[in-house]
């Protein structure tokens, strides 16, 4: 998941949030669920595990890359339009 400025942003602004933090347990707790899944069953439960798991991961580095996300994107020359 690719960041844009704008999204950066707001990442970097939630950090420190007391109630992004639970969304942030909220989002762990069902990654664990779905490793469990895919630990268990197979076929199409087994790939949609796999992209819940793949889709939370990429929300939580993207949370954590936001602020160095950030700053390159501050430091880019403005892009001509």
């Amino acid at each position: 998941m690719k960041l844009t400025p704008a999204a950066a942003q707001a990442l970097a602004s939630l950090r420190g949030n007391v109630d992004f933090q639970e969304v942030l347990r909220w989002f762990a707790e069902n990654e664990a669920k779905a490793l469990d899944v895919c630990a268990t069953q197979d076929g199409l439960k087994l790939y949609q595990a796999q992209g819940v798991v793949q889709t939370l991961r990429g929300i939580e580095r993207a949370y954590a890359d936001a602020p160095d996300t950030l700053k390159k994107f501050k430091q880019q020359p403005p892009s001509k339009g």
